[in-house]
């Protein structure tokens, strides 16, 4: 995967990667929540905002639960609406406190301990980085350190269908703005270009009636992942199958 902004189709990738031992500890149930999403960035939008929140309520019961603000995160500035933040009374395995909300990412890391889950203050501050020594995400090269060590290290992971890495643009690692579904996938010009000449390379995807097909079902069996590039706001575009 290069450092453009192009579209990339994700492979399965086998969970041993660079040498390490990766540890999964997300719950099978939550990897089953993963196709709900609702809606990513059309061109006119600010950046980091959604089409549709389904995180508002969400963020009203965590503020709820915690006196603690929420951490915000740079490359990922909507994990409530993934509900990649949720409201919880489970212990950090970082701090060992109970904060009214939980990170639901996979960690991956070979001291990670079973079933542990981290509160966003614990990653957003890189304690759990320090403790286990785990990570969150992968990033394609291309990016500076700082950057790609913000993403992995930390900034929570979003459940996906396969294990794929973050795309990187101008020196810097994309922001991820969520999952469009074909109608907003259409509005955003750029990475609906970008999507039709990638899926070209296969028989199917010079058939316009599967593309159009394929598009429509977008947030199913297929899923398209949008992210800009902080720098230039170039869209940068991957998708993803089960």
């Amino acid at each position: 995967m290069g450092g453009g902004g192009g579209v990339e189709r994700v492979g399965i990738v086998e969970t041993q990667k660079r040498g390490k031992a990766r540890r999964r500890v997300l719950c099978i149930a939550q990897g089953q929540q993963r196709r709900s999403l609702a809606g990513a960035l059309a061109p006119d939008r600010p950046l980091g905002t959604r089409a549709s929140s389904p995180g508002v309520a969400v963020c009203g019961r965590l503020h709820a639960l915690t006196d603690d603000p929420l951490p915000t995160f740079r490359y990922y500035p909507g994990p409530l609406a993934d509900q990649t933040i949720e409201p919880s009374q489970i212990e950090c395995a970082a701090c060992g406190r109970t904060r009214g909300c939980i990170v639901t990412s996979t960690a991956y890391g070979a001291d990670v301990p079973d079933d542990a889950r981290f509160c966003p203050w614990c990653i957003a501050d890189g304690s759990a980085h320090r403790l286990y020594g785990v990570t969150f995400n992968e990033v394609e090269a291309g990016a500076a350190p700082e950057a790609i060590a913000e993403v992995e290290q930390r900034t929570p992971g979003f459940v996906t269908w396969q294990d794929w890495a973050w795309p990187t643009h101008c020196e810097d690692v994309g922001v991820y703005l969520g999952q469009p579904p074909g109608e907003e996938l259409r509005a955003n010009r750029e990475a609906y270009d970008a999507l039709l000449a990638d899926i070209a390379q296969w028989d199917w995807g010079r058939d316009m009636d599967y593309v159009r097909d394929f598009i429509d079902g977008l947030g199913g069996s297929q899923v398209a992942y949008l992210f800009e590039c902080p720098r230039c706001s170039k869209q940068l575009l991957r998708w993803d199958i089960d």
